[in-house]
């Protein structure tokens, strides 16, 4: 049975590839690693070109990919290929492409590619975790698209729970036109109806929709209670507000603080500048952006480890179970990344560094919680502003 359009979420996305993107949508599930090479039946522990092989299968399909030529068999066209047996080369081949290898595989990959398709299956001890770092990067694709365009419903009056219910905004994102050039805002304390109606963007408020919508697209989020889910989106959207705009500003170049694309900073208004907890919210993480050199899979695997917060309160323990199993896949595939990318000596203390980031960007989220407590609450409890319900809840 299809699921219906709103319902978008990275296993349902796998169809989509050829009309909408490059990237192709993954499917996050755990497997046992391969004991046989389909191709000989000899002992294989991992996946060559796209199928279980061993490493003498893997070798002999990528030189008969690269010379380009095969000769045809001598006999009937079904020689014996199993392991131990004089292989005929063409029947071998032939076995090769009848199982799935992929020639394309062979020689074509960039850096890049190779490097996901060496993280996408992971492979530690007895275990195989399977995710496609494609699928998170088109997911991450979409999210870009939306917040870089005129798409921003903003409302002073929605609740959480309202945005959780409407359908995933990943499946519209093509509907709404980039902005090729922001607007720098007027100085505000408040963010109205009026400048979004002119507009202008409120670009924490941006985030924490923008959040939400990425929730909706795990295909994990479906299975967890509407109580849960509520309590995932609360305890974690704030990490995610933190995370996003300073990642976001290194891809743009920004190595000092957080820049938004209409030129505005966080807390910018003059009442901010001399805060010492403003000026902290105002550089999120972005330092140690710079200082790791991140990369796009790099920060979609930090961005999954950072939402899948199993410590989020008011979480069932069921939950708590289910989501802390789903985030060591992407520890686990970080890891990997960082394994690929570093010498065998450096590694470690590469991966150390950029996991740091994850303590570091929640202890800056700890600081917008501070700011909120001491700026914004004393304010509308003297009736000066009301404050947005959407981040009442999501303090409170």
């Amino acid at each position: 049975m299809s699921l219906p359009p709103d319902k978008l979420r990275l296993s349902d996305m796998r169809g989509r590839r050829r009309c909408e993107s490059k990237y192709t949508a993954c499917s996050l599930q755990l497997r046992g690693p391969p004991k046989r090479c389909l191709v000989c039946d000899h002992p294989a522990g991992c996946y060559h070109y796209g199928i279980p092989s061993c490493n003498g299968c893997k070798t002999f399909f990528r030189r008969a990919v690269l010379a380009k030529s095969v000769q045809p068999c001598l006999l009937n066209g079904d020689c014996q290929t199993k392991h131990g047996y004089p292989f005929c080369r063409p029947c071998r081949f032939k076995k090769c492409i009848k199982l799935g290898m992929q020639p394309e595989g062979v020689g074509k990959m960039t850096e890049r590619q190779l490097k996901i398709e060496l993280v996408t299956k992971v492979s530690f001890r007895n275990e195989i975790v399977d995710i496609d770092l494609n699928g998170l990067l088109f997911v991450e694709k979409k999210l870009e698209h939306l917040r870089y365009s005129t798409y921003f419903p903003y409302s002073r009056t929605k609740s959480i729970e309202d945005h959780l219910l409407e359908p995933c905004a990943f499946n519209i994102a093509e509907k709404f036109k980039i902005v090729p050039k922001w607007k720098k805002p007027p100085p505000y304390l408040y963010f109205d109806e009026q400048l979004a109606a002119d507009g202008f963007k409120h670009w924490a408020h941006m985030d924490a929709i923008l959040s939400i919508e990425f929730y909706k697209a795990m295909s994990i989020f479906g299975d967890l209670s509407f109580s849960d889910r509520l309590a995932l989106v609360k305890g974690t959207t704030v990490q995610l507000c933190i995370f996003h705009p300073s990642y976001d500003a290194y891809f743009r170049n920004c190595s000092e603080s957080i820049v938004h694309p209409d030129g505005s900073h966080p807390f910018a208004h003059k009442f901010f500048l001399s805060d010492r907890t403003s000026q902290i919210v105002r550089k999120g993480v972005l330092r140690g952006c710079v200082q790791n050199k991140v990369t796009r899979e790099k920060v979609v695997l930090l961005k999954m480890i950072i939402a899948l917060n199993s410590a989020a309160r008011n979480l069932s323990p069921e939950s708590r179970l289910i989501i802390e199993k789903e985030r060591i896949k992407y520890v686990k595939a970080l890891m990997k990344l960082v394994q690929i990318e570093s010498a065998s000596t450096s590694w470690v203390s590469n991966y150390q560094r950029l996991y740091d980031l994850v303590g570091q960007n929640l202890a800056v989220a700890n600081k917008m919680n501070d700011l909120f407590f001491c700026y914004y609450v004393p304010f509308a409890d003297a009736g000066t502003s009301p404050v947005n319900k959407f981040w009442t809840q999501m303090f409170f």
